[in-house]
């Protein structure tokens, strides 16, 4: 039903597994998942690592697009569910720490505490904005360089398992061009960041990513790197084989979920307002493969032990 795995033992797994990367060139899927019962489903698919997407949980939790809405607690409730709920590691999007040092410090402390192996802080204005969103409907800054980097060095000091991968987010590209973002990543690393998820160009070019993401692995030899793809947002991200050479070691596909379940509760609606029924049409899982995916079995399994007679 829960997870077996304690949160110490799901840390070391990804401490392996980045360092694994790294050192052999090798780039690790983190399907971007919004729930406990989405994150099941991944694990149960094969996923190594699951991402705990921003978007995903403000759309799910809330109702609301990817805009700094949610609360630090609503945050690390999410990441609670879905650590226990599986046996693999789970990275969160923790937006840009909720508030200053002290708030990142409270932060990180609840959400190792919730069971997560992983976590990325961003150096975005408050409230922070999808990178995706266009910068001419919504305003979209940085802080200082140094600000960021306080808010990495309160990050570390309040870790208490070494193995919490902390990842700083720069997206400096945008705003500023290719060599702030270099730039501000090196102060990151400087301040206690273990690896780093820096925004590459988010136009249309394909090349110009593939540039940007060749010059970041150039730059930044043997540092841990997590890149976002597209799930269809970003044109021309380059495919999972690509992306070993490019140096990504963490690709997470943050709004995969949240897509996905759109575009099936859409269609079963679709079916159900136009025929006033789902008989017979195959979008829809079984109950049964519901419920198998929800660990019933073992959940039967226990009740017989719980309950049993002599």
């Amino acid at each position: 039903m829960f997870s077996s795995v304690t949160a110490a033992e799901k840390r070391q797994r990804l401490h392996d597994l980045v360092v694994r990367n790294v050192e052999d060139s090798r780039t690790t899927i983190l399907p971007g998942m919004h729930d406990a019962f989405t994150a099941k489903i991944a694990a149960h698919a094969g996923a190594e690592a699951i991402f705990m997407t921003g978007a995903g949980v403000a759309a799910s939790f809330l109702g609301v697009t990817d805009v700094g809405i949610m609360r630090m607690q609503d945050v690390a409730d999410a990441a609670h569910n879905m650590a226990e709920a599986v046996d693999v590691p789970v990275v969160v999007d923790a937006d840009d720490g909720y508030g200053e040092p002290v708030h990142v410090y409270r932060a990180v402390r609840e959400l190792e505490r919730a069971g997560i192996a992983g976590l990325h802080i961003e150096d975005q204005i408050s409230p922070k904005r999808a990178p995706y969103f266009k910068s001419d409907e919504l305003p979209y800054g940085l802080i200082p360089a140094e600000h960021m980097a306080d808010k990495i060095r309160a990050a570390v000091d309040a870790r208490q398992d070494p193995n919490l991968l902390i990842l700083a987010r720069c997206d400096a590209r945008k705003v500023n061009g290719f060599d702030d973002l270099v730039q501000r990543c090196t102060v990151y690393l400087e301040a206690g960041a273990d690896g780093l998820f820096p925004i590459p160009y988010m136009g249309p070019d394909a090349a110009q990513i593939r540039k940007d993401l060749a010059d970041l692995h150039a730059a930044f030899p043997g540092v841990p790197m997590l890149q976002a793809a597209g799930d269809g947002m970003l044109a021309g991200y380059p495919p999972a084989a690509e992306l070993p050479e490019l140096g990504v070691h963490l690709s997470v596909y943050p709004v995969q979920s949240m897509c996905a379940v759109m575009k099936a509760v859409e269609d079963s609606m679709t079916r159900l307002l136009t025929d006033g029924s789902l008989d017979g049409w195959d979008g829809l899982a079984s109950y049964d493969d519901c419920n198998k995916a929800l660990d019933y079995d073992a959940y039967v399994s226990a009740h017989r032990r719980w309950t049993a007679r002599v």
